[in-house]
């Protein structure tokens, strides 16, 4: 996959998602910038580290995308935060 657009290229962001995901998505109907970005983010990273960015405790923002970035640019899974030995 090529260089994802971020939301600050809107046109492109919904191109490259439309051919990915096509026109159906609530994201893509309701001009979801921030979580298309997301999407294709996540995306690329299941592929690179065989695992999503989970969101039920995480707002997608373009933090999180830019964080997102930086984990498929360096190869680092992304931190939560948790302690390695932190139960569940």
């Amino acid at each position: 996959m090529k260089e994802i657009p971020t939301a600050n290229d809107p046109e492109e962001l919904k191109r490259v998602y439309r051919e990915r995901f096509g026109e159906d998505c609530e994201q893509y109907r309701k001009n979801m910038f921030q979580f298309m970005e997301f999407d294709l983010l996540n995306e690329k990273y299941e592929k690179q580290f065989g695992d999503c960015i989970g969101t039920m405790m995480v707002s997608v923002n373009a933090e999180l995308n830019e964080e997102i970035r930086e984990c498929l640019r360096t190869g680092k899974p992304y931190d939560y935060g948790v302690p390695k030995d932190a139960k569940f």
